[in-house]
């Protein structure tokens, strides 16, 4: 599609280079041609509207009703088959946002209702959407500001749409930055794309370009005022006109500059710390767990060292259970867990192993309640075998 782009530009410009026609009458063509071909196209779909609605309600019943079994409609094109489970993680973030709208269950927490409403044994985290995603976790003030967002980008493709008539610098940076944001945006509206850093990395440095203040499109200052003095006549007195002096270079300018510049270096700095401190604990979470089998008690020290970098990580209070428990430390191992409990009451994995390690203790009744309590936040976990039998985790390989 590039390259065929390509061709169809290089020959619009050298027709109008050459002047084989007027650029009104070569505009008029267009419009005719496309006028031709939406006719075509509508008198196309008006003779197969029986086909492509019977197509749609199929894909809107397989859509909507939900293949429980498992199987999720293997085998079928993604792109040609309106089934599998969006439409209940869909439903569960919709709810989410009706029962909170105010303010929602906060960022990282749609798994929690969703573990607890799903209709399917579809075990994610997040509801493929980043516009239900943001109105589920933040409620009301999520979606304003993702609207703010997404408005921004509409404005900087316009304005740049806009000077493009006259610039093909603009057109470049609108076609560009504004095709890359969009594209973002329409995928990760039906995936989560958004949660790969790289492409959201990508699609806001498209944002920034898009609504960045524009070049002034024409001659420099300077030029214009020789052109202007020049226009003048030998018959005026030649008068010095000093050109006026580069944006930037005045004191103020260069204040508001270094001003800018700082505060730009502080965020960074911030964000940078933000990221490195769950960056180091997840490093020491995955030595910690690789050392659990040989050298428990590494493992543990590891898992210190990452709950030291983040104590509100979870996964890092598992791993330390992990590693007491391997010791034979199994008081302190449950300790760990409720720890985990504290931070996230919702987490139905954390109440999983806590059976687990009753259940390995050998305090069977514990485990039961503790495996009540995972089938309550989970209904669709298929924990009923293990509440009737807690002794059966014990004599798993």
């Amino acid at each position: 599609m590039g390259v065929g782009w390509g061709v169809v530009c290089a020959a619009l410009l050298s027709i109008r280079q050459n002047k084989v026609v007027s650029a009104r009458a070569l505009g008029r063509t267009s419009v005719a041609v496309l006028a031709v071909l939406a006719l075509v196209g509508a008198g196309a779909a008006l003779a197969a509207s029986h086909r492509i609605s019977d197509y749609v309600n199929r894909q809107y019943d397989a859509f909507v009703n939900l293949d429980v079994s498992g199987t999720g409609g293997a085998g079928q094109s993604r792109l040609g088959s309106g089934g599998g489970y969006r439409y209940d993680y869909w439903r569960v973030a919709w709810n989410v946002f009706r029962d909170e709208p105010a303010h929602g269950v906060g960022a990282g927490n749609y798994d929690v209702p969703y573990f607890a409403r799903r209709r399917t044994g579809e075990d994610i985290r997040q509801p493929h959407s980043i516009e239900l995603q943001t109105l589920a976790e933040l409620g009301i003030p999520g979606g304003l500001a993702l609207l703010g967002l997404v408005g921004c980008a509409i404005g900087g493709l316009v304005m740049r749409a806009r000077r493009g008539r006259r610039s093909s610098r603009e057109r470049s940076i609108a076609v560009a930055a504004g095709g890359t944001f969009f594209l973002w945006l329409a995928h990760t509206s039906v995936d989560w794309m958004h949660l790969i850093p790289g492409l959201t990395a990508i699609a806001l440095a498209s944002l920034a370009v898009l609504v960045s203040p524009p070049r002034p499109i024409g001659a420099r200052p300077e030029k214009r005022l020789a052109s202007r003095l020049r226009s003048l006549g030998t018959g005026h007195e030649e008068r010095r006109v000093s050109p006026p002096r580069p944006l930037g270079v005045g004191p103020e300018k260069r204040l508001v500059r270094i001003s800018a510049i700082a505060v730009a270096l502080l965020l960074t700095a911030l964000a940078t710390v933000a990221v490195l401190r769950p960056t180091l604990a997840q490093h020491d979470r995955t030595v910690a767990r690789s050392l659990l089998a040989r050298n428990p008690a590494r493992a543990l020290a590891k898992a210190n060292d990452a709950i030291s970098t983040d104590d509100q990580e979870v996964r890092n209070w598992y791993v330390r259970s992990a590693a007491l428990a391997r010791l034979g430390l199994y008081e302190p191992a449950r300790a760990s867990l409720e720890r985990a409990v504290a931070l996230e009451p919702g987490d139905w994995v954390t109440w999983l192993l806590l059976g687990d390690t009753a259940a390995r203790r050998g305090d069977l009744a514990q485990a039961r309640r503790d495996y009540r309590r995972a089938l309550a936040l989970n209904p669709k976990g298929g924990f009923e075998a293990m509440i009737a039998d807690p002794a059966s985790v014990v004599r798993r390989p």
